[in-house]
C-alpha cells in the first residue's frame, strides 16, 4: 500500500480558520489538514488572499511570485505563506488586489447578494494554483478540492494540462461540504477558462440545464468524491437532498463516501475557553450557570433569569430551519425560557428575527453579527441548542454544544442524525433531542420535552455528562481520510 510522503497533499479551499472563516467549511479546512500534518505527511492549505486577512497578524511571508494567465492578461500573482496551526504544514496565500481585496468575502456587504463576478474570482483562484502546481512550488500526489470554488481544478488538470505528466498523475479528491452551494454560471463562463463549449454537451459532465455547474464537473473528474458524514453521503442520493445532483452521484456512488467532521478540541474546550465568564468541566457544571448570566446580559436580558435558554449560533437561511421555527415561535417564547439567536444571512430572517425580538424583549435576544467570543459564550450559557435545519451535511454547532454540556434539539438529517442520540430513543445514552419532520409542529414537540427534561436535575445532569464525554476530536476524522488517501494512492 501506498504511504502518503511529505509534501504531497494539498487542500485547496475558500477559506480556512483561523485565517478567515465564513461557516463550517472555514472550520474543517483549519482544523483537518492541520490533524492530517500531525499524523505524518506535510501538508499544504492553499486559499485566496482576502482582505479580512490580516498579514501581520498571520505572519505572512513572501515566497513567490507567479504569472497567471486570465482573460487575455497575464497577472503578476505574489504568494505569501505561513505555518499551519500546530506548527506542521503550512498555508499559501494567493493575492490579487481587485478580486480579493473587497470587504465581503462572498457577498456585498452594501446589497448582502454575491459578488456579480463570483466566477471570475474563483476561477482565477484555481488557474493561480494550477500554475504553482505546474512551476512545482507545491508537489503534491493528492490534492482535494473543497466545495465548488475548487471544483474546476480537476477540469484544468485533466484536460488543459493533460500533456503534463507529473500534474494528470495527481490523485484528485472532491470534498462536498453543502450541495446547496454548485457555482452555477452562464455557459459562456466556460470561456474564462480556456475549456471548450463543447464540454457543455447536454447531461455532460458540465452542462446543468443550458449552464456551467462547477461542482458537477468536479464531482465527474475526481478519483474520489468525500462528504462530511455517512448520514448525508447516503441522502444526497435521493431527488430531495441531492439538489438536482443526485443522478450525476449515483452514476459515481462507487467513489463517494461520507466521513464525519470532528471540531477543534483546543478552541472549543470549556475548561480552558478564554471567551467565557466562568470555564467549567463535566465535574463542575455548577460553574455552567455564571455563562448563563454573562450571555443573557450580552443580548441585553435580564441575568438573573434562572430558567432554561435555548441558543442559537447560525447562518441565517431557510436551510437552517428558521423558517418552521417562525411557524411555532410564538408559542415557545410563551413558555418559561429565554432564547438568543447570533447570526447573519438572508435579509427577510434578519428582520423577522429583530422585529420579534422587539415584540418579546423580554424572551428573545437577537444579534445580528458574526461574532467568535459571543459565539462561544451562547454555546456556555445556553441550556439547549436548536439546529432543525431542513439538511445540515454534517453541522458542527451540535457538537460543540454537546462539549460544553449544552444539549442539542435537532433534526433528523445529515450528520445531526450521525452525531445526537435522541432522549425517546435510549433515555440511559441520551445526549440530546431530535425530531423527524420538517415541521413546526414537530419541533415544538422537541422543544417542550427538552424543557420538561429541564427540570429533572438528575436526567439532565446525566445527559450532560453523556454529551461531553462523546469524542468529536479530529484525530478519529484524520485516520478515516488518512485511509481513504492511502487507499486512492494504493489504486493503479
Amino acid at each position: 500500500m501506498s504511504e502518503l510522503r511529505p509534501g504531497n497533499l494539498l487542500f485547496v479551499c475558500a477559506e480556512s480558520a483561523p485565517w478567515v472563516k465564513q461557516g463550517g467549511l472555514g472550520d474543517v479546512m483549519g482544523a483537518l489538514p492541520a490533524a492530517l500534518a500531525a499524523l505524518g505527511p506535510e501538508v499544504s492549505v492553499v486559499l485566496p488572499l482576502y482582505s479580512a486577512i490580516d498579514r501581520e497578524k498571520a505572519q505572512l511571508k513572501p515566497l513567490a511570485e507567479i504569472p497567471v494567465e486570465f482573460l487575455g492578461n497575464s497577472f503578476p500573482t505574489r504568494i505569501f505563506t505561513c505555518l499551519l496551526p500546530g506548527g506542521k504544514g503550512r498555508a499559501l496565500f494567493i493575492e490579487n488586489q481587485y478580486y480579493f481585496e473587497r470587504q465581503g468575502v462572498y457577498t456585498d456587504p452594501a446589497s448582502g447578494e454575491g459578488w456579480p463576478d463570483e466566477d471570475e474570482r474563483y476561477f482565477f483562484f484555481q488557474l493561480a494554483v494550477a500554475r504553482l502546481l505546474e512551476d512545482g512550488l507545491v508537489e503534491p500526489e493528492l490534492v482535494v478540492c473543497a466545495d465548488w470554488q475548487a471544483a474546476m481544478l480537476p477540469a484544468l488538470l485533466r484536460i488543459r494540462y493533460r500533456e503534463n505528466e507529473r500534474l494528470s498523475r495527481m490523485k484528485l479528491v472532491m470534498s462536498l461540504h453543502n450541495l446547496g452551494y454548485q457555482g452555477v454560471f452562464p455557459a459562456e463562463s466556460i470561456d474564462k477558462l480556456e475549456l471548450s463549449r463543447e464540454l457543455l454537451f447536454p447531461l455532460g459532465s458540465f452542462e446543468y440545464y443550458g449552464q456551467l455547474n462547477c461542482l458537477k464537473a468536479g464531482i465527474s473528474l475526481s478519483d474520489r468524491i468525500i462528504t462530511v458524514s455517512p448520514t448525508y453521503a447516503r441522502e444526497i442520493l435521493d431527488s430531495e437532498q441531492g439538489a438536482g445532483l443526485d443522478g450525476v452521484l449515483r452514476q459515481h456512488q462507487d467513489r463517494l463516501s461520507g466521513i464525519l467532521n470532528g471540531i477543534d478540541t483546543t478552541t472549543w474546550n470549556p475548561s480552558k475557553d478564554p471567551h467565557l465568564a466562568a470555564t467549567y468541566n463535566a465535574n463542575k457544571l455548577n460553574r455552567k450557570s455564571l455563562n448563563r448570566r454573562a450571555v443573557l446580559e450580552a443580548f441585553g436580558m435580564n441575568g438573573d433569569f434562572e430558567g432554561p435558554v435555548i441558543g442559537i449560533v447560525s447562518r441565517l437561511t431557510d436551510q437552517k430551519g428558521l423558517k418552521i421555527l417562525a411557524g411555532c415561535l410564538d408559542r415557545i417564547l410563551s413558555r418559561d425560557m429565554k432564547m438568543i439567536i447570533l447570526g447573519t444571512g438572508d435579509k427577510t430572517i434578519e428582520r423577522f428575527l429583530s422585529d420579534a425580538s422587539r415584540n418579546h424583549p423580554d424572551s428573545l435576544g437577537v444579534r445580528i453579527e458574526y461574532n467568535e467570543g459571543i459565539a462561544h459564550l451562547v454555546e456556555a450559557g445556553a441550556d439547549m441548542f436548536l439546529m432543525p435545519s431542513l439538511y445540515e451535511p454534517c453541522g458542527l454547532n451540535q457538537m460543540y454544544s454537546m462539549a460544553y454540556g449544552t444539549l442539542p434539539i435537532v433534526r433528523e438529517t445529515g450528520g445531526l442524525k450521525d452525531t445526537v442520540i435522541d432522549f425517546l430513543e435510549n433515555a440511559d445514552k441520551a445526549t440530546g433531542f431530535s425530531f423527524k419532520g420538517y415541521n413546526a409542529a414537530e419541533l415544538l414537540d422537541a422543544v417542550d420535552l427538552a424543557l420538561s427534561a429541564w427540570k429533572k436535575p438528575r436526567v439532565w445532569r446525566r445527559m450532560q455528562k453523556n454529551a461531553m464525554k462523546l469524542d468529536f476530536s479530529w484525530q478519529s476524522s484524520a485516520e478515516r481520510y488518512m485511509e481513504a488517501f492511502r487507499g486512492l494512492l494504493a489504486e493503479a
